[in-house]
């Protein structure tokens, strides 16, 4: 293995954690990345710490950030017993960060327009596009992200469709769930594709999501700083998931070279 394949990964990660305002981890990490420049070695307990206080000072912005590592984790962890028992080797999250760049460029137009400082109903009608968007690409039943952590849940876990459903949604969960269970994010998604929503103030839009035979599932009034937030948070979580991944990748890579020496 090529020793930049470290020092790559080790990039990848700090770049990532800075793009996500995680500071102490960027910072802690451009230490490793010097020390290994300097020495060609990884300090094991700096990225040990390195990787703890990358976690806590994700978990440590919203409880809600926390509950979703905890599910991935849970994940994660079922994943590694099964491929201890077997030896096969599992692909996470990583493979699908160009994904994300691609989208990052589909919705530049849309950022452009919210940095001309339109006016405020605009403003939330693009940030419901973007939320639309964004989830459809990533945790829709067609989204990259939900189907792989479906994939992932079925190797590691033992679990129903309904179970394995029902945790997806946890996990996509900002602040509070429908009737039916759903996520907000996913119920708002809805709202919106639906033409269920409407503005009952300049700054405020309700949004309701029903079942076939009409029955509110959710309801929900959220103002301009509320969807800018629902819109953040969510977007945090996903790339969480793939940051993540990534320094799992990088622990593997590390393992790889100490055996190549």
């Amino acid at each position: 293995m090529e020793l930049d394949k470290i020092e790559k990964g080790l990039r990848n990660v700090i770049q990532m954690s800075s793009n996500m305002r995680l500071d102490e981890s960027a910072e802690a990490f451009r230490l490793l990345l010097r020390k290994y420049e300097r020495h060609d070695t990884i300090d094991k307990q700096l990225l040990y710490d390195a990787e703890y206080l990358l976690r806590f000072e994700f978990c440590d912005k919203d409880t809600s950030y926390k509950h979703s590592f905890e599910i991935f984790k849970t994940i994660l962890d079922g994943v590694y017993k099964k491929r201890a028992r077997t030896g096969r080797k599992t692909h996470l999250l990583s493979d699908e960060a160009g994904r994300l760049d691609s989208l990052d460029k589909s919705l530049g137009i849309l950022f452009g327009e919210m940095k001309k400082k339109p006016q405020k109903k605009t403003a939330m009608l693009l940030l419901c596009l973007g939320h639309v968007i964004r989830y459809e690409a990533f945790a829709a039943s067609g989204g990259f992200l939900r189907k792989r952590l479906i994939e992932l849940i079925n190797i590691g876990l033992r679990m129903t469709k309904k179970e394995r459903d029902q945790l997806i949604e946890d996990f996509l969960t900002i602040r509070g769930k429908g009737k039916d269970g759903k996520a907000d994010t996913t119920h708002i998604r809805n709202s919106i594709a639906h033409g269920r929503f409407e503005f009952i103030a300049d700054n405020i839009i309700r949004f309701e999501n029903v079942d076939k035979k009409g029955n509110t599932l959710f309801e929900s009034q959220l103002n301009d700083g509320d969807i800018l937030g629902l819109f953040n948070m969510f977007e945090m979580k996903l790339r969480f998931m793939l940051l993540y991944s990534l320094l799992i990748y990088l622990w593997r890579d590390i393992r790889d070279h100490e055996k190549s020496i």
